[in-house]
C-alpha cells in the first residue's frame, strides 16, 4: 500500500522536474549573455608629456638706424695783423702858452712880500713811445672782416700828468666808422709813465696810428 501512487501525484512531479530542467536551461543559455553585457567598458589612453613647454623666445627690439654722420667744413678766415703795440707818432711842435694879459701894479701891502704863484704849466710834445707802460691793442672788429674792410686810425691824444689819457679824438679817419670807433676803445685805456720836466709831472700831447690790415689765406 506504501508504494502505490496515484497517476495524478506522478503526473505532478514529472511537471515540476520538467519545468525545473527547463528553468535550469534558460538560465544556463542566458548566463552568457548577462556575462557578455556586464563587461567593464575601455578605458581611453592618452599620451601625457610631462615635461615643461619650452620658454617663449623674447622678441628683439628693432635696432635703431645708426645717425648718419655729418662732416663739418671749415671756412678759412682772414688772419688780422694788429700793431704789437704800434708806435705812437708824436707830433713834436711844441704848444705855445697863451699870453697873460698885463695886470695894473698892486699897491704894497704886507701880502706881497709872498712869493708869487708858479703858473700853470702848457702841454708839452714828447716821445710816448719810451713811457708807454699798458697797450692793449684793439680788436678788429668781425663785420669789418667779414667786409675785408682796412685802414689806418690816427688819434690825437692828450695824457694827463698820471699818465692817462686825458683826451682823445680822431686826427685822420680810416674811412670805416666802425675801425674809428674800436681804435678809441682800445687806445682810451692805455697808461704812460707821467712826463716830468724839471721835477713837475706834465700833461704831453701826441699822436697815435693804429693800422688795421687782413693778411690773405
Amino acid at each position: 500500500m506504501s508504494g502505490y501512487r496515484p497517476d495524478g501525484a506522478r503526473h505532478a512531479l514529472g511537471a515540476v522536474a520538467a519545468l525545473g530542467c527547463a528553468a535550469a536551461l534558460i538560465f544556463a543559455l542566458a548566463a552568457p549573455m548577462l556575462v557578455q553585457r556586464v563587461k567593464a567598458p575601455r578605458l581611453a589612453v592618452f599620451d601625457v608629456n610631462l615635461q615643461p613647454p619650452p620658454p617663449p623666445v623674447p622678441k628683439q627690439a628693432p635696432i635703431p638706424p645708426s645717425p648718419v654722420t655729418r662732416r663739418q667744413i671749415s671756412l678759412p678766415r682772414p688772419q688780422v695783423i694788429l700793431p704789437d703795440p704800434p708806435d705812437p707818432v708824436v707830433d713834436a711842435t711844441p704848444v705855445p702858452p697863451p699870453p697873460q694879459p698885463e695886470l695894473p701894479a698892486p699897491s704894497p701891502s704886507p701880502l706881497s712880500a709872498l712869493p708869487p704863484a708858479p703858473a700853470p704849466r702848457a702841454p708839452v710834445a714828447r716821445d710816448l713811445v719810451a713811457t708807454v707802460l699798458s697797450a692793449v691793442p684793439p680788436r678788429y672788429p668781425i663785420d669789418s672782416r667779414r667786409r675785408r674792410e682796412q685802414g689806418v686810425v690816427v688819434l690825437a691824444l692828450l695824457v694827463g700828468t698820471d699818465g692817462r689819457v686825458k683826451t682823445i679824438s680822431v686826427s685822420n679817419s680810416s674811412g670805416v666808422r666802425r675801425l674809428d670807433d674800436a681804435a678809441l676803445a682800445a687806445v682810451r685805456k692805455w697808461r704812460w709813465s707821467p712826463m716830468l720836466v724839471g721835477g713837475v709831472a706834465v700833461e704831453v700831447r701826441g699822436l697815435v696810428e693804429i693800422p688795421f690790415v687782413l693778411r690773405e689765406p
